[in-house]
């Protein structure tokens, strides 16, 4: 639904990533960069250990040392406050 929308932003964890990248045939170790491209440059904010953010082109890595643990629903959050 999302793909070639270069305005959809979209925040998988981890595991939906995999998920997502798997479903798309690119297997679960596939880049974010790559992610995106086949999505034709829709922006991704990977949370995770390190939260990364990509739009295909530019890949930018969050650094700053985030909570442990992260409550449920922080996508939804995040994604309200990125629009």
């Amino acid at each position: 639904l999302t793909s070639g929308y270069e305005n959809a932003i979209i925040t998988p964890n981890v595991n939906e990533f995999k998920s997502l990248a798997k479903a798309m045939q690119l297997g679960e170790d596939a880049s974010l960069a790559s992610v995106c491209n086949q999505l034709k440059h829709v922006t991704i904010v990977q949370k995770g250990q390190k939260d990364r953010v990509s739009n295909g082109s530019v890949t930018l890595e969050v650094e700053a040392e985030g909570m442990p643990r992260r409550c449920g629903g922080q996508g939804d959050l995040t994604a309200g406050l990125i629009t």
